[in-house]
């Protein structure tokens, strides 16, 4: 798959056949999962990350490819290096620019809202549907939900939403999450014991949540660090809100 392979190189090898590495030559070549790679072949790609040389399985020429690398993983790899399944000079080697990416889980309410809507805009287009919006209780759980199968979790429950969805609201039903702890998944707002809000069609997300931001200070009785806590945001975020 990386470095490819000549004609005649095993049974089946009838043709010569480029691998990612010529064929990412003055790109990216991206490396997804590299805690998975078997210690038998780091080894392979440690001499080409060195030396930027490899040959083609079968062959005997030493080509040179001028690739810049982007390797990713969800393990950890100094653990993997302690233990003995990942070469730590390799390791050492990938290491030029680490980047730390959050899960969802360390990110803000507010971000997981975004992508969420991000998403939610593209598969409706995909599946041919007009706009469409999440209701209030709906956001609570994207917003509440520990999303232990990360962005691609995510993803899939908004795509998942947008084909069962009857109309252009999209509510927890369609979600398919479970409820917040605390909060039964049928019944009215009243039954849920939060504010009821009456919104118009025209409302953008921002001027909604503003709305339902001012119901449960309401409720909290003008308590801006009761609703904050409510609301699952920060002060900051909710002065914006109700100053909006």
């Amino acid at each position: 798959e990386l470095f490819g392979h000549e004609r005649g190189a095993y049974t089946g090898a009838d043709s010569r056949v480029i691998g990612k590495v010529e064929k990412a030559i003055g790109g990216t070549l991206f490396l997804d999962e590299i805690g998975e790679l078997p210690l038998s072949l780091q080894g392979k790609l440690l001499r080409f990350l060195q030396d930027r040389q490899f040959e083609r399985v079968g062959g005997r020429e030493t080509l040179v490819a001028d690739v810049r690398i982007v390797a990713a993983t969800n393990r950890d790899l100094e653990a993997m290096i302690s233990d003995g399944s990942f070469r730590s000079d390799l390791y050492y080697r990938l290491r030029v620019i680490d980047v730390a990416l959050p899960t969802l889980r360390q990110r803000s309410k507010e971000d997981i809202v975004s992508l969420a809507d991000h998403f939610l805009d593209h598969y409706a287009r995909r599946y041919h549907r007009r706009r469409m919006r999440f209701d209030t209780h709906a956001l609570s759980l994207l917003a509440a939900h520990s999303w232990p199968g990360n962005v691609r979790e995510l993803e899939h429950c908004v795509e998942r939403a947008v084909v069962l969805s009857s109309g252009e609201l999209i509510g927890a039903d369609e979600l398919g999450l479970d409820p917040v702890p605390g909060t039964p998944v049928d019944g009215s707002a009243h039954d849920r014991g939060g504010p009821v809000v009456e919104l118009p069609e025209n409302l953008s997300l921002e001027q909604a949540a503003a709305r339902y931001a001012r119901s449960v200070l309401d409720l909290h009785e003008g308590n801006r660090s009761a609703t904050a806590r409510a609301l699952g945001i920060g002060r900051n975020r909710l002065s914006r809100l109700l100053d909006s």
